[in-house]
């Protein structure tokens, strides 16, 4: 453009950003949404690990109820360690005069509740399944809840109207002692053992791993649960 009073030209000044304005421009927006894609991943983890917990505790909750119900009104109660497929596994069997919750139990049938890994998810379930007949040495197996840790049993302490234990799970070794943790191994309950236990008192250990390694979810369910017929027997006579 040029002057009326001579022929220089005039510069016009427009507006706008330099290119150094623009980069900064950007990576202070880059910035902003790398924070609020780690608010959001962390709320994201935060709602995982919420479910879990939950789905966690209604597990638990879940086992108690089954076992304090079965317990609770059974005749007789026996517990043995067996090898299965080179794999140990505790076994508590109750038999009650009332139908069972699972396994299509009828009243007065024996019904065997352990822990295994399951042939399809490789997690390890708590099970149950009627006993072995002539018929059929391996019933099939229904699996009641999943989310165990690995290397868990179901452990099962018992004790006689005195308190005093009759038979113990020993955990570090993965045994099944006489009385306390002190005494002998055995494999199975003696007579005298499943004619006086009046209380059992299981334990389960639960893992899960909701959102990665570091938000690991590990609870330790244990538990009492007295055979009420056996009690009021034993306090009414």
């Amino acid at each position: 453009m040029w002057s009326r009073n001579n022929a220089t030209p005039m510069r016009l000044k427009l507006g706008g950003f330099t290119l150094v304005e623009l980069m900064v421009a950007l990576v202070i927006g880059l910035i902003l949404i790398a924070g609020a894609l780690k608010v959001f991943e962390g709320n994201r983890a935060t709602y995982q690990q919420a479910q879990h917990l939950s789905e966690l505790q209604n597990n638990m909750r879940f086992v108690t109820e089954v076992f304090a119900r079965e317990i609770r009104g059974a005749t007789a109660i026996d517990y043995e360690k067996v090898t299965v497929s080179g794999q140990d596994r505790f076994i508590l069997k109750i038999t009650s005069n009332r139908p069972g919750s699972w396994c299509s139990a009828t009243a007065g049938q024996e019904i065997q509740y352990f822990v295994m890994t399951s042939p399809t998810t490789g997690l390890r379930q708590l099970s149950c399944r009627p006993p072995p007949t002539a018929t059929n040495l391996n019933p099939n197996s229904e699996p009641i809840i999943e989310g165990l840790k690995p290397s868990s049993h179901l452990a099962v302490n018992g004790y006689d109207a005195d308190g005093v234990e009759l038979f113990t799970f020993d955990k570090e070794n993965s045994t099944l002692r006489e009385g306390d943790i002190n005494g002998p191994v055995i494999t199975s309950l003696t007579t005298d053992m499943q004619e006086n236990v009046i209380r059992l008192e299981l334990e389960l250990d639960f893992e899960t791993t909701p959102g990665g390694q570091q938000f690991q979810l590990k609870r330790t369910l244990k538990f009492n649960v007295t055979l009420r017929n056996r009690a009021l027997q034993k306090y009414s006579s």
